[in-house]
């Protein structure tokens, strides 16, 4: 399981790894409180190796004390220490931010046509001044719009209504009808990335 990348941003932690091992080798590289987890979750398939994948990776980072997952209601995730960690798999990736925030959020997208085949059910005219209309600029719009949902940690959001993207050469400004962030990104050959810190209060507009 490579490790691509890994670094500190602003007292946040993030890391984004290549997965290539088998669940059952996923499961292996786990912690033994993130196996007895998993064994008890009853979950299978696809959604049993992502999550393990996840935990390995965790383990990998933090051998001796690795931290204890826990999530809310609607499914989103959260640290028993307090922290905020946000979640992310595309297919053979998998992005962890662990965030002394509040709440945190970070997308990991395979570069495809699959959002530029659907970009008229998620983007704006505002979007569409920023994003050209390839298939890495209308995957990158999707990313930062699923990390602004995760960051404000609302229940749910009408990405083409309710969300609208400037891209600048080196952040993305997210704005609303009341919340305003910043999302960073990343983009490689295959996959675009986008991260930011945000509250559940704290990015309220006045």
């Amino acid at each position: 399981m490579p490790l691509l990348q890994k670094s500190e941003y602003d007292n946040s932690l993030i890391a984004v790894w290549k997965t290539t091992e088998t669940t059952e080798e996923l499961l292996e590289l786990c912690h033994p409180a993130y196996r007895q987890e998993l064994t008890a979750s009853g979950l299978k398939g696809g959604r049993l190796a992502e999550r393990a994948a996840v935990r390995a990776l965790l383990s990998g980072i933090f051998p001796d004390n690795p931290p204890i997952i826990l999530y809310r209601e609607d499914g989103s995730p959260y640290l028993e220490s307090g922290k905020s960690i946000s979640i992310s798999h595309t297919k053979g990736y998998a992005a962890v931010m662990i965030s002394q925030k509040p709440v945190c959020g970070i997308d990991i997208e395979l570069i495809s046509g699959r959002a530029l085949r659907i970009r008229e059910k998620f983007m704006n005219s505002t979007d569409l001044e920023s994003f050209s209309g390839t298939d890495t600029d209308t995957t990158l719009c999707w990313s930062a719009k699923e990390t602004a949902f995760k960051a404000t940690g609302r229940e749910s959001y009408d990405f083409r209504n309710k969300i609208f993207l400037t891209k600048e050469e080196e952040f993305i400004v997210a704005d609303s009808s009341r919340v305003r962030m910043l999302i960073h990104y990343y983009i490689s050959q295959e996959f675009v990335l986008t991260w930011a810190e945000g509250s559940r209060q704290l990015c309220e507009m006045a």
